[in-house]
């Protein structure tokens, strides 16, 4: 995704070609009541039965062991049954329960550690490619923008340093060509795909080049939690789904980036 800006200058005769607009999204469907009100109490009844049979055991056992008259119901034979059941079943249960909870522990140690190795790989090959860079003269300053968190394939590079070297289709490659004459930051995305940090003005630019069929300005929002979430725009050529990302005149940033064609003086 590009960067934002401020809103180009689209008078002219012919006015930006804008992608449709899109459907707002459903309303949510109703979801069902929560139950878990209802498994709390359950879980809470639950517990009760076991301390409650686990109260009865321990008084059961202190009447046999000193051998005194059980009252009842601590004589019944099915209550004391029912109460061994109930208890044996609530340590089973917790003994589930403790060994879940100690493989989810193991598992979120399990991912901190892969995260952590995974940064601390991630550091070494960041720390090896700034060497690298920085040890030759053409691509140390390259080294500097690696360091601070950017990413510089050899193939950008390549690409930066060749005034002449372009990455779109036969469509796209003298507005591409231009923007870098122009000192537009112009980097390689995918195939036929390259980001331009500036906004479009599509009235000139179909003046100054032609831009007509295949090539089309698309400007819209990709809304998601609001309606104007994610604004979008790029120049594409529907003949070879090639495409210049660019900056929509409404996203953030934008405004201090130049407007291509610039404006005769």
């Amino acid at each position: 995704m590009t960067n934002s800006g401020e809103e180009p200058d689209s008078s002219g005769d012919v006015p930006p070609i804008l992608a449709p607009p899109m459907w707002p999204p459903p309303p949510p469907a109703s979801r069902p009541r929560s139950t878990n009100s209802d498994s709390s109490a359950a879980g809470l009844l639950g517990v009760m039965a076991v301390v409650a049979a686990g109260l009865f055991l321990a008084l059961k056992l202190g009447f046999v062991l000193h051998s005194d008259p059980q009252p009842w119901p601590i004589s019944s034979t099915p209550v004391t049954f029912v109460a061994a059941v109930v208890f044996t079943a609530g340590m089973v249960k917790a003994g589930f329960i403790a060994a879940h909870a100690g493989r989810r522990a193991s598992e979120r140690r399990r991912l901190r550690d892969d995260a952590e190795r995974t940064r601390s790989a991630a550091a070494v090959a960041r720390s090896s490619r700034v060497a690298n860079l920085a040890a030759n003269p053409a691509t140390a300053k390259y080294a500097r923008l690696v360091e601070r968190g950017e990413n510089w394939s050899d193939e950008d590079i390549a690409y930066a340093e060749d005034a002449q070297a372009v990455a779109t289709c036969e469509h796209l490659l003298p507005i591409e060509r231009t923007m870098r004459a122009a000192g537009i930051a112009v980097r390689p995305l995918t195939r036929l795909q390259v980001n331009a940090k500036c906004r479009i003005d599509m009235a000139a630019l179909q003046s100054q080049f032609d831009a007509g069929p295949p090539v089309r300005y698309a400007e819209f929002y990709a809304a998601d939690r609001r309606e104007n979430d994610n604004p979008t725009a790029f120049l594409i050529c529907d003949a070879h789904r090639s495409i210049i990302h660019t900056l929509h005149p409404n996203e953030a940033g934008a405004t201090g980036l130049p407007l291509f064609p610039s404006q005769p003086a």
